[in-house]
């Protein structure tokens, strides 16, 4: 994870910024709360450093969604 323009971004074959990531979190929350308020989150943390930065940034969103019981996998 780097520091661009005061955004931290994760890279390995593509550039995920913190605003993407959050724009898919969004997403999936606001099914989530429309469908039976499960959302899991799979990623690779332990494969891939910018899985690290995806699962801060889902849990941080993950905050404003407390009707939503968020899991990772």
């Amino acid at each position: 994870v780097e520091l661009r323009d005061n955004e931290r971004v994760g890279f390995n074959t593509l550039v995920y910024a913190e605003h993407e990531i959050e724009r898919i979190a969004r997403v999936g929350f606001d099914l989530a709360a429309k469908r039976q308020g499960r959302l899991c989150s799979v990623d690779k943390a332990n494969v891939l450093e910018v899985s690290q930065l995806w699962r801060e940034v889902v849990n941080r969103v993950g905050e404003e969604y407390p009707q939503v019981e968020l899991s990772h996998m």
